[in-house]
């Protein structure tokens, strides 16, 4: 899959935050996710990074057909490269979820969250009809929102109003908020702020 250049800089940006935590393990499932930074600490099978297989072409048309919208090319872009991304558990980027089988818990684990859902049954009732609810941030998942020229916003829930654009893309939310959220952690993946 190639990307347009400057989302292509900015993945490999985004790559060269996520990759060195490959020391702590990585584990990868059969349809493609793939988990970076082994913490058991957090949990046995507890990982800071967790990036998913991309969305195939028929499913990227589904989730916008559901949403009824057409996606910002940025935001098209990512999901062709990983259909939901979660980085530190603070940094996340929804995807399509194309099952909610509970028989098989790996295959349950690996599928993302559904944009879907942020987008309709719980879409607050004050925003904008053309903002795209695509993630969140931080522990307490403060919504993440995307304008129809791929510019991000955050959403603040308790003034029910949508941030000045802070990033002109999904890849420039990704880098910049992982940049910061990478200081909260030491080299063992232990957050320090949490550490006594």
């Amino acid at each position: 899959m190639k990307l347009p250049k400057d989302f292509a800089t900015k993945y490999e940006e985004l790559r060269s935050i996520i990759n060195p935590w490959a020391k702590l393990g990585t584990r990868k499932y059969l349809n493609g996710t793939l988990r970076i930074g082994h913490v058991p600490h957090v949990a046995p099978e507890g990982y800071l990074h967790r990036l998913l297989p991309p969305i195939s072409h028929k499913n990227l048309e589904t989730l916008q057909d559901e949403i009824g919208w057409d996606f910002a090319e940025s935001l098209c872009e990512f999901l062709k490269i990983h259909n939901g991304i979660t980085l530190f558990d603070q940094v996340s980027v929804y995807g399509k979820r194309t099952s909610y089988k509970r028989s098989d818990i790996d295959a349950m684990m690996e599928q993302p969250y559904d944009m879907v859902l942020p987008n309709t049954l719980e879409r607050p009732d004050n925003a904008p009809k053309d903002l795209i609810f695509i993630g969140s941030l931080g522990d307490d998942r403060q919504p993440v929102g995307v304008w129809p020229d791929g510019s991000i916003s955050l959403w603040d829930t308790e003034k029910e109003h949508a941030s000045t654009p802070r990033y002109g893309s999904v890849f420039d939310f990704l880098v910049g908020e992982s940049t910061k959220v990478q200081s909260l952690f030491d080299d063992m993946g232990r957050r320090i702020d949490l550490v006594s």
